[in-house]
């Protein structure tokens, strides 16, 4: 399958065919990472924590907050994670 890439003001897009988007999962205004090689773009959804979680009411955060990792810290290691 091939899609363009488009100038839109300073920046450039490819639109995701609504195939993949739909199989993915993915949503509007949904962040991604993004990758390139020599040749290649890769784009991976970023994992995300609810905005209305609390941090220190869920557990799992929270023993790693204990064991001195940052917020921060803890979401990048969740998406070392998945990435394996």
């Amino acid at each position: 399958m091939s899609v363009k890439v488009r100038k839109v003001g300073n920046s450039f897009t490819v639109t995701i065919p609504a195939g993949f988007v739909e199989s993915l999962h993915l949503y509007d205004g949904q962040e991604l990472e993004v990758s390139a090689s020599e040749q290649s773009l890769e784009y991976r959804p970023l994992k995300s924590i609810p905005r209305t979680i609390h941090w220190g009411d869920y557990e799992p955060v929270s023993h790693h907050l204990r064991d001195g990792m940052t917020p921060d810290e803890y979401v990048r290691s969740l998406r070392d994670n998945d990435r394996e």
